[in-house]
């Protein structure tokens, strides 16, 4: 099936994956100053570089104590126990772990799926550099404009994404910085958009069609792994849920 050749890359033998979950307390904390947080100072727990210069010291200590607190949003939780229901008798089972507590020698060694954009996942900006399809969010604005950086014929250069119209999703498989592994990374503008990125690379019918589209044999016997690829959605939400997505853009990543 697709999804076995997606997930035999991500979930194989004598390799540890580890799935790295949205901080939505990061995003609170950027909405909240309009500052974005860089992976380092995340790192280095410098919180305190993205609350606005007004705030009182009482209005800064409480902020802080807020930050200092870890939670993720249940469509993380939900697609968490999507990949685990994929996960065969024989595979690994993902090591869980949030945004701010993750190690930079573990992202160099092992398998890694990170959830969410940068602002609440900022391992995303080390292999931003590399991906066509991004997330930018000017002057700290809560809504994102998409990055097409290399438009292809039919395509725009930006996409916007608003509150009450279209939301975008960025599905991602690309390799480690060391190359000795990969990265599935599943971004979306909102929590419904991640889960919408979720819904498809755990959706036989939609990873198939994608599959088909670029031409990979997943259904032969002796299949190579997949290519390395970008895939950009544009997902409908109504009353708080995906209703439909479709593919703007895709593209494969040559290393």
């Amino acid at each position: 099936t697709a999804i076995a050749a997606l997930w035999e890359v991500l979930l194989n033998k004598g390799q540890q994956t580890d799935l790295v979950l949205a901080d939505s307390t990061l995003t609170i904390l950027q909405d909240h100053g309009g500052n974005p947080l860089s992976l380092d100072e995340v790192l280095q727990r410098k919180f305190a570089d993205a609350l606005p210069p007004n705030l009182t010291e009482d209005e800064r200590t409480r902020t802080l104590a807020i930050v200092d607190r870890r939670y993720t949003s249940l469509s993380d939780v939900e697609l968490v126990g999507k990949v685990l229901q994929l996960r065969q008798p024989d595979q690994p089972v993902p090591i869980l772990t949030i945004a701010r507590d993750y190690q930079m020698r573990a992202f160099k060694t092992n398998n890694v799926i990170l959830l969410g954009s940068k602002r609440s996942n900022p391992w995303v900006e080390l292999l931003e550099p590399r991906m066509n399809f991004r997330f930018h969010y000017p002057n700290g604005q809560r809504d994102p404009i998409i990055l097409n950086t290399h438009p292809g014929p039919g395509e725009e250069a930006t996409y916007i994404s608003t509150l009450q119209g279209a939301r975008f999703s960025i599905v991602s498989l690309l390799p480690t910085p060391s190359r000795t592994g990969a990265v599935l990374i599943l971004q979306g503008d909102n929590a419904i958009s991640t889960e919408a990125a979720g819904e498809f690379i755990c959706s036989e019918a939609h990873l198939a069609a994608f599959f088909t589209q670029i031409g990979y044999p997943y259904q032969s016997p002796d299949r190579p792994a997949p290519p390395w690829f970008e895939v950009l959605l544009q997902t409908e939400q109504l009353q708080g849920a995906t209703r439909s997505f479709r593919i703007v853009g895709h593209r494969i990543v040559k290393m």
